[in-house]
């Protein structure tokens, strides 16, 4: 039985539910977490600094200058996203190696610190302008690991950081 059919079904029962005992229905929860599951194509994005490294996972002692994506596109990533059907598109906006792919005001080790767009790029604000362009919903994934910060490990110290740089991403 495929997730639509499934989830009409629920829908059906929760509603049948509500006549019965003559109350209003109760939605199944989490809610927001049903609405995900409904989505039939996601896609993720996942690029820094150890993809011009031609290494499967950076080490957080890279240069950030090595991060130069000359023909970075991302309103070509949501055509293609698009065009496959995609409702959901995720960026990997910091892996655990520590880089972020926005200006970060925490570290050193960011697109500021690198040769693309003369350390005035942000690819998080370009992915997110493409995505809305075309109606796609967004995602991010921000690693709780960060092989580059030198406060990691220090529960409270990290804990800080890692809200600061989160705060700052969803609010810039």
């Amino acid at each position: 039985m495929n997730f639509h059919l499934s989830f009409l079904l629920l829908e059906i029962l929760v509603f049948l539910r509500a006549v019965a005992l003559n109350s209003p229905p109760l939605l199944p929860l989490p809610w927001r977490q049903l609405q995900f599951h409904s989505r039939c194509l996601s896609m993720f994005f996942h690029f820094g600094v150890n993809t011009f490294m031609d290494s499967e996972c950076g080490s957080g002692h890279e240069s950030p200058s090595i991060f130069n994506p000359e023909r970075l596109n991302a309103s070509q990533w949501m055509d293609a996203a698009q065009s496959a059907g995609v409702q959901l598109v995720i960026l990997t906006v910091k892996h655990h190696d520590g880089f972020c792919l926005w200006p970060s005001a925490y570290t050193n080790f960011s697109v500021a610190s690198s040769s693309w767009r003369g350390g005035k790029g942000d690819v998080v604000a370009e992915f997110v302008a493409a995505a809305r362009e075309r109606g796609l919903d967004v995602g991010f994934y921000l690693s709780p690991w960060d092989l580059h910060e030198s406060c990691y490990g220090d529960t409270l110290l990290y804990n800080e950081f890692y809200l600061a740089q989160l705060r700052e991403l969803l609010t810039g």
